[in-house]
């Protein structure tokens, strides 16, 4: 564990190729250490490596086949690479294993958007803001729907409404929605900036 966490700790530092280096060889000297393998399967996805943190995963989930968050963070890389049937796969398996998995769901109505199929998404969002009210990731995922479908006054509430949950924790992705949304709305120093805050967040 000594490699991984000092792979940790470059990770902190901005060192993402030292990070990477430590994580591989802590797995050279043991291949089944599964909280090294997943920090460099997210480490992968950062540097947008997909197919190798899609290795990564497999093999996770080879010696973990019922472990929820491996499969959940497999199938938003099948989402990033566009592989809408490889996700499908996944989050079905979730679901069928534990039926009341609303994370599982929040990844569905993400998937769900992404193909277009918008009225499925929106069902689906409509159930889990019921369940979590105030979940800023849900939020988030449906305001990119809105966005998709041209309803940005709705896209503006959610948004704003994430944000007042996060506070000061939101991640690149919100401000990169917001950043989208500015854009279409003609105010262009505020999306620049929101682009900034995110590539400070994303390159820390």
């Amino acid at each position: 564990m000594l490699l991984n966490n000092l792979g940790g700790l470059q990770l902190l530092q901005g060192k993402d190729d030292a990070a990477l280096l430590s994580f591989s060889s802590a797995l050279s000297k043991d291949p089944h250490e599964a909280t090294t393998r997943f920090n460099r399967a997210k480490l992968f996805v950062q540097r947008k490596e997909y197919k190798a943190a899609l290795t990564d995963f497999a093999l996770l989930l080879s010696d973990h086949p019922k472990n929820e968050l491996y499969r959940y963070q497999r199938a938003m890389v099948y989402l990033l690479t566009k592989e809408y049937d490889l996700a499908e796969a996944d989050l079905k398996t979730i679901i069928e294993e534990n039926d009341g998995s609303l994370k599982a769901r929040i990844g569905y109505a993400l998937l769900e958007t992404m193909r277009g199929r918008y009225d499925e998404a929106e069902r689906l969002y409509a159930f889990l803001t019921d369940k979590l009210p105030k979940n800023a990731e849900v939020l988030e995922g449906r305001a990119r729907m809105y966005m998709a479908k041209g309803m940005r006054g709705f896209a503006q509430r959610d948004i704003r409404q994430a944000f007042e949950l996060l506070g000061g924790r939101a991640p690149a992705t919100l401000y990169r929605l917001r950043a989208e949304l500015n854009t279409t709305l003609g105010n262009t120093k505020e999306a620049a900036e929101d682009l900034r805050r995110a590539e400070e967040l994303e390159n820390p």
